[in-house]
């Protein structure tokens, strides 16, 4: 049987898929997971233990994932949690105690002797760099993000992805426009880059929703997600505000962790209801499970994991015509693309797919066999792209 370790900061939504796969075709597989002290909810999954001691890793039983248990059904799997916290790195002490943790728990890996090695993450996870420096083995990094896509600056990498591009290692991107942001560095040869999409974020299947949310009713508009600027708030409450009668009675619901400037008038708006704070995996299901439909009016981004949830609920989506957008969300067929930062344009995609029950039908029929219709979203395509890529399998 041959072993497999994926190494992740997070990114379970799209991991959680790909590793089921992995088990179906009998791999035995190894999730470690870098946290602090605590693991409480990760994306997909719903998990509670306390008591990781900075610089250790522990495995953690399934009574406390028993959701992710349900949903992988195979004893091949383990989830080993690493701890690591604590004292800021800019502080020396700081910096040589990080080092010497991520250098010990690289060596147990190594040790593990996997046929193959995945480091998931993103490009500014600053101990990855010393990851990179004592990893062995067939290592192969995806990455989510490779730059900050709203104020990029590619005249030269940041520590960690200047020594990934040093080594030889295959790197994984999920995006096209993730693909052309990191050959703007200018450090790598184009060929050792891959695009592999990732599919629907099914393990949320496994969690049940939470009845938090009956008082605010059904049917609403949904924007889910942590609240940054870059995410298009303020196109989105455009597009309500100056619509005030085409959309009389309708509850745009705005959840997520975060401020900008536009919440505060959104929360004095009646047809808004924010609920800012984190969200649980179960209360995160039960608000997508209630609304009718989700909304991204982003002004940039690479990709997305909102259309690879709301999709596994049967739940439309629209958003704005973004590269990261239009290769998941098929105009008219999953769902609609407006033109970016056009809040009219929003309104109006916004008012159909409220009015207009026999299109919203046809969207939500187009999604039930959404994987079958869009082969490169689909996991057992990815699975393959996968095992084409990994090195040692």
């Amino acid at each position: 049987m041959k072993k497999i370790a994926f190494i992740s900061s997070g990114h379970t939504g799209s991991l959680l898929p790909l590793i089921k796969r992995f088990l179906e075709f009998g791999y035995y597989v190894d999730l470690y997971l870098f946290i602090g002290h605590s693991i409480k909810d990760q994306e997909g999954f719903v998990c509670e233990y306390k008591r990781i001691r900075n610089g250790t890793i522990c495995e953690l039983s399934n009574i406390y994932w028993k959701s992710l248990d349900e949903y992988l059904q195979n004893d091949s799997f383990h989830l080993l949690c690493c701890g690591i916290t604590g004292i800021p790195v800019f502080h020396r002490l700081g910096r040589v105690l990080t080092k010497f943790n991520i250098r010990k728990l690289c060596y147990f890996i190594n040790n593990k002797h996997y046929d193959s090695i995945n480091l998931v993450g993103r490009y500014n996870i600053p101990y990855y760099k010393i990851i990179v420096q004592y990893l062995q083995g067939n290592v192969v990094v995806s990455l989510h993000e490779v730059c900050n896509h709203c104020n990029p600056d590619y005249s030269s990498p940041n520590d960690f992805l200047k020594r990934l591009f040093k080594t030889e290692w295959p790197i994984i991107v999920h995006s096209s426009k993730t693909k052309k942001d990191l050959l703007k560095y200018n450090y790598i040869k184009e060929d050792r880059i891959h695009v592999i999409h990732f599919g629907l974020f099914e393990s949320y299947l496994s969690i049940k929703p939470k009845d938090c949310f009956s008082d605010i009713g059904s049917d609403f508009v949904l924007f889910i997600g942590s609240v940054q600027q870059y995410k298009g708030l303020d196109v989105l409450y455009e597009a309500v505000s100056e619509n005030k009668e085409m959309f009389q009675g309708v509850k745009f619901v705005v959840a997520g962790r975060g401020h900008v400037p536009v919440l505060d008038k959104m929360e004095l708006d009646d047809s808004f209801i924010c609920i800012n704070k984190f969200l649980d995996n179960n209360e995160l299901v039960e608000l997508i499970s209630r609304s009718r439909f989700v909304v991204c009016p982003y002004h940039s981004m690479s990709q997305s994991g909102i259309p690879q949830t709301a999709f596994v609920f049967n739940k439309p989506i629209i958003a704005s015509n973004l590269d990261g957008f239009s290769g998941i969300v098929n105009d008219k067929k999953e769902g609609l693309l407006f033109q970016c930062g056009n809040s009219q344009d929003l309104a109006q995609k916004m008012w159909l797919l409220i009015n207009n029950n026999d299109f919203f039908s046809t969207l939500v029929e187009n999604l039930k066999s959404f994987e079958a219709n869009n082969k490169d979203y689909s996991w057992d395509t990815i699975f393959n792209q996968y095992l084409n890529v990994l090195p040692g399998l």
